[in-house]
């Protein structure tokens, strides 16, 4: 649905927005799940990726990746 991608457009907006006008050297992410909600996607593999995004993100502040 377009609402769903107009809301997705302008969280992007606004993350390149901070990004551009941030001072610090912290990180500033977006994760948007346009599959999420209302038939999205589910499943036995989901859990995983969720896990392997939280370890790929600890990975990058620590410096392994």
């Amino acid at each position: 649905p377009s609402s769903v991608l107009s809301s997705s457009r302008l969280s992007s907006v606004l993350v390149a927005r901070l990004r551009a006008t941030k001072t610090d050297d912290n990180l500033l992410l977006l994760k948007t799940e346009l599959g999420a909600g209302h038939g999205g996607m589910s499943g036995r593999y989901q859990g995983l990726r969720d896990v392997a995004l939280e370890y790929a993100f600890v990975f990058k502040i620590l410096g392994i990746a």
